[in-house]
């Protein structure tokens, strides 16, 4: 049985970097992936992001492009979410 996920950050020092984490260990970031400290982005499942690779790829590019330049760079997961269900509607018709 399954209770839920947490991030195995535990290790990392991340308290030393000034990154802070919530109660599972999922680092806190922002709307454009970046954590408390300005200097590290985090991206994917250990962001507390929907665990699907698409978010994951998604908040990866994100987290690349806000490290590497000015821009300014919303993650929405909607849009993922979005994507999710039309493959799983089109897996059920398939069926």
């Amino acid at each position: 049985m399954a209770t839920g996920r947490f991030a195995d950050t535990g290790d990392l020092g991340l308290e030393a970097a000034g990154v802070q984490t919530d109660e599972r260990g999922f680092l806190v970031v922002d709307s454009n992936q970046r954590t408390s400290n300005p200097r590290v982005f985090a991206a994917g499942d250990v962001s507390g992001a929907p665990q699907y690779v698409y978010v994951a790829a998604q908040t990866g590019r994100f987290a690349a492009a806000e490290a590497l330049a000015d821009s300014a760079i919303v993650v929405r997961h909607r849009a993922a979410r979005r994507h999710i269900h039309h493959a799983a509607d089109r897996l059920r018709r398939d069926d």
